[in-house]
């Protein structure tokens, strides 16, 4: 398994496995316009997981920074295809953001996870995160 710093030809990938295996359909155009954009920020970064040049997993993460809080790192996503599973790709990935976060002088990483992600909550746990709070999280479209 080969980690590496995604660039735009993943795109297609990406979005399949953000169709397919994390179940958020997103049109493909927005998708191809955001990862542009996020991977133009220095304090944004998209890792992939590759097995024999095929992309089968995903890690996003970016700067969380607050006036009330020590300086953190943000995992967005963390999507492992799923024929790829249980075979250490996530903690790959996650070990990468960690590597990228401490290199970048941060105190740690956060993250948030639907409620029924029973299967990732786990995952987490048994990496080292500890949940730290329950919450209801709010959005205005416009």
């Amino acid at each position: 398994i080969n980690i590496r710093k995604a660039t735009m030809d993943d795109c297609d990938r990406i979005y399949e496995i953000n169709v397919k295996d994390f179940k958020y359909e997103y049109p493909y155009e927005v998708t191809k316009s955001n990862l542009e954009k996020v991977l133009n920020k220095d304090d944004h970064v998209v890792f992939v997981a590759e097995d024999e040049g095929k992309i089968i997993g995903y890690i996003e993460a970016r700067d969380h920074i607050a006036i009330y809080a020590p300086e953190l790192k943000d995992v967005m996503a963390l999507v492992v295809s799923e024929e790829a599973r249980h075979k250490g790709v996530g903690k790959k990935l996650m070990d990468t953001v960690i590597e990228w976060a401490k290199k970048d002088g941060a105190q740690g990483v956060r993250l948030t996870t639907r409620e029924d992600r029973v299967i990732a909550h786990k995952f987490y746990e048994d990496y080292g995160f500890e949940m730290s709070k329950i919450q209801k999280n709010f959005k205005m479209m416009f």
